[in-house]
This record gives structure tokens, C-alpha cells and sequence, in this order.
């Protein structure tokens, strides 16, 4: 996650909007070409409560060729692409792109090894130096007035890097690929996680992909920014423990205990940091874009400050998803999909006409109208006790809301300085008036005590 933050602010300076813009037109397609290279097959892998040799195998070389096919597919699809966004420049960044998509081919299976066997320090290591290693390659780019092409290399140069990283790390071979072995229902689980994984695409990638078509690169460059800028801080957290979490919950039910407690539990310890993580970057936008992205970004603070409420229910789907992968529900997954993504596409759409801001809270409402039709979904398909899980979100996104009203309401005279005093206070208020109000009940009190016992475990 550090990385990434460096990434966004670094980049962000050296770089315009237009160029973040042009390249976030193509990471749509991008993201869609990548989850069907994936298809739900490094999930179902994931989920397996046993995984052979073989089917690993069968794994590795369904995914390496859909990987090529992937690739193939969408540099066909070029002209296509060049001509919904009328820009020609695309034609040549999409080929470049394309490349991370052969290589991620090879390298999702190698890291479903490395998760399978609770390598977590070697997946984190390589994720880092991976990350590290691209962003360096950009900077100098960038710095070499590369423009939008410092940009296009960085994902192929990380891509390229953790392949080599992890394939010396995993010390695992794939053998020939054979029909049978028992793969068949690892390929229909991932079938029916890859399709609902696609549903999801369709409701995260439709903002950008209108913004891009209707309003343009340099207006989708902000949005990418602030998108950016927000989901980093979360998405850097929350994609690793994905890989983390799921093996575990797996691990807890073998035990003979029930993996409903210990996500209920997760819940605060992750829902309450980001949120007071998201009202301390809403809070202080209006300050920390401009000193630290640079004044050419003032306009996306007001993006940022609406993406940083969708980022908290986000938080909380990613629970309820967790709970949907530990029980190997992905064919209930997929219909919960099919009813709120095609809501949320819809919203967007409405909104796509109207501006780029309005687009910013059509996604959000999206999340906020998704997020309790899943916790019932998985309620009524499993053991969990969905209103629980409602009821404690619920309390997390008050106490964030009302920290957030309260300190603008206090520090609102200083809301148009660009002081890092200013941003320094919003954060400390944030964290402080947080905590307190948390404490102020005794449902609260417990999930503070739960944060200090695991603060204390890592010592």
C-alpha cells in the first residue's frame, strides 16, 4: 500500500491529468481482460479445501492460456477501443499494455501456492519489491519526459518482476496438463466466480468508461486521480488480505469453529480504520491534494471527498464477500451479482449525462444499495447472522459520519488554507473524536478492546 501511495502522489506530480487520463481509458479493458485471464480460477483455487498436484497443474496452464487469449483479443479489439474514445493514441498503448496480461498468466497460480501454504511474508515481499521496482522504472521515465508512457511501462515491468520473484520463491513446477484428476469442479467454481467477478466489473469500470467516451481524458484523468488516490489506501489493504483472510476462515472451519465469529470479528478491525482513514482524507481534501498531488489536481478534491464515502461501505462488501468465498458459495455469489450490479451500472448511466460529480455518487449509491442485499443474500444461503454484521457496519458508518460533521463544523474557517497544520489537526481530530465516540458504548468499548489485543499481538 505504501508503495502504491508513493506511486499516486510521485506520478501525480511529474505527470498531467490528461496522461493519467488516457491510460485509465484503456485499464478499463484492462480489468476486463484480466478477469477473464483469471475467470474465478485463482479463487476456486483458493477456496479448495484440498489441492492436488495435478489440478494445480490444470490450473496453471488454463490460466497462462487464457492469459494469451486475453491479450490476443483485446489488441484486436484496438480499433474498436480507439474509436468509442475518438483517440488515436490509444492504438499504440494498448498492444504495450497487453503484455502484463501473458505474464500475469503465468504468475497467478504461482501465487495461490505461496497463499495455499501460508507464505504470506514472501507474497508480501514480492508484491513489494515488484511494486518498487515499477514505480522506479516510471519515475525515470516520467522524469525523462516519457509523459503517459512512464505510465504504460510501469505495470509490465512490475508484472514482469513478480513473476521472477515468485517463481524462484514457490519452488513449484507445474506438470503436464490431463483431463480428469477432479478439476472439473474447480473449473465450474471458477467459471461461476469469473462471471460474477465480471458483473462486478461492469458496475466498478462503467463511471470511468462514460467519463472517458462523454466528458473526456483530462476530466477522467481527475477522476482516476481521486479513484486512485482512495482505493489505494484501501485496495492496498484489503487485496492482500483477500489472499490471507479466505485460507484462514478455511483453516478456522477445519478447527471445527465457526468462521461467521471470526469475521464478524474482522469487520471492526477493518471497517474502523478505513473509515477513520477515509473522514481523515475527506476531512482535509481540500489542503492535502494541493500540497501534495500538486495545485493542478484542486479539482478532484471534491471527487475525492465523495469516493472517500463509498470507500467505507466498500470496506464492508469485501467482509461479506470474504464469507461468500470461505463457504464456497460462488454459484450464490453470482446471483446475488446479477440483481445489484445491473442496478448499479444503471445508476451511473442516469448519471453519466449530468457530470462527472454526479457520476462520483451514482457509483457510491450503487455500493450503499448493494451492500445490505448482500449480507442478506449470505444470510439466507448460509450460517451467518446477517444482521449482526448490518447492525455493527451500521455503527461504524455513523460514528465515521458524525466525526466527519463535527470536526468540519470545528475547523471550517480553515477549510480554504493550504496548511499542513490544518491537515495535521483534521487528522489527529479524526482519529481522537473517533475513539471516543466508539467508547461511548459498550458494543464499542469491546471492539476497541479487540484492536489493542491484536496491536499487542504484533509486537
Amino acid at each position: 500500500m505504501l508503495v502504491q501511495l508513493v506511486s499516486v502522489i510521485t506520478l501525480s506530480r511529474l505527470l498531467t491529468p490528461e496522461d493519467f487520463g488516457l491510460v485509465a481509458m484503456v485499464v478499463v479493458f484492462m480489468t476486463l481482460a484480466d478477469l477473464i485471464r483469471d475467470f474465478g480460477l485463482s479463487g476456486a483455487a483458493l477456496q479448495a479445501k484440498q489441492l492436488s498436484q495435478q489440478q494445480a497443474s490444470n490450473l496453471f496452464w488454463a490460466s497462462w492460456g487464457l492469459g494469451a487469449i486475453s491479450a490476443v483479443v483485446l489488441v484486436a479489439a484496438t480499433p474498436l477501443i480507439v474509436r468509442l474514445y475518438d483517440e488515436p493514441r490509444l492504438a499504440q498503448i494498448i498492444p504495450a499494455m497487453a503484455l502484463t496480461l501473458f505474464i500475469s498468466g503465468a504468475q497467478a497460480q504461482l501465487q495461490v501456492q505461496l497463499a495455499r501454504r501460508l507464505k504470506f511474508t514472501l507474497l508480501a515481499a514480492s508484491a513489494f519489491a515488484s511494486s518498487v521496482v515499477g514505480l522506479g522504472v516510471a519515475v525515470v521515465a516520467a522524469l525523462n519526459g516519457w509523459g503517459y508512457w512512464a505510465l504504460v511501462i510501469q505495470p509490465v515491468v512490475a508484472a514482469f518482476t513478480l513473476l521472477l520473484i515468485q517463481s524462484i520463491g514457490a519452488h513449484w513446477l507445474p506438470s503436464l496438463p490431463r483431463r480428469g484428476h477432479g478439476s472439473a469442479h474447480l473449473f465450474r467454481s471458477g467459471a461461476q466466480l469469473g462471471a460474477a467477478y465480471l458483473l462486478t466489473w461492469s458496475a466498478s469500470n462503467v463511471d470511468s468508461l462514460l467519463i472517458g467516451a462523454r466528458w473526456g481524458a483530462t476530466s477522467l484523468g481527475y477522476y482516476n486521480r481521486a479513484f486512485q488516490l482512495t482505493a489505494t489506501l484501501v485496495g492496498g489493504l484489503l487485496g492482500p488480505l483477500t489472499k490471507v483472510a479466505v485460507p484462514l476462515l478455511n483453516e478456522y472451519s477445519l478447527a471445527g469453529k465457526r468462521p461467521a465469529d471470526a469475521l464478524l470479528r474482522m469487520q471492526f478491525l477493518l471497517a474502523g480504520p478505513v473509515c477513520v482513514l477515509m473522514v481523515m482524507l475527506a476531512l482535509t481534501a481540500p489542503s492535502l491534494i494541493p500540497l501534495v498531488l500538486g495545485p493542478q489536481w484542486a479539482p478532484a478534491v471534491p471527487l475525492v471527498q465523495i469516493l472517500a464515502l463509498g470507500e467505507c461501505i466498500h470496506v464492508l462488501s469485501v467482509i461479506s464477500f470474504w464469507g461468500f468465498l470461505a463457504e464456497g458459495l460462488s454459484k450464490q455469489l453470482l446471483y446475488y451479482n446479477l440483481v445489484t450490479k445491473p442496478i448499479a451500472v444503471s445508476l451511473v448511466v442516469v448519471a453519466a449525462p449530468l457530470g462527472v460529480h454526479w457520476v462520483a455518487w451514482a457509483y457510491v449509491s450503487g455500493l450503499a444499495v448493494s451492500w445490505p442485499i448482500n449480507l442478506a443474500w449470505l444470510s439466507r444461503t448460509s450460517n451467518y447472522e446477517g444482521r449482526r454484521f448490518l447492525v455493527g457496519g451500521l455503527r461504524v458508518l455513523a460514528t465515521a459520519g458524525t466525526t466527519y460533521g463535527l470536526l468540519w463544523l470545528a475547523l471550517r474557517g480553515w477549510a480554504g488554507s493550504q496548511s499542513w497544520w490544518f491537515v495535521l489537526t483534521g487528522a489527529a481530530g479524526a482519529v481522537l473524536l473517533f475513539v471516543a465516540l466508539t467508547a461511548a458504548f459498550p458494543s464499542g468499548r469491546r471492539d476497541l478492546v479487540r484492536v489493542s489485543q491484536v496491536i499487542k499481538s504484533l509486537r
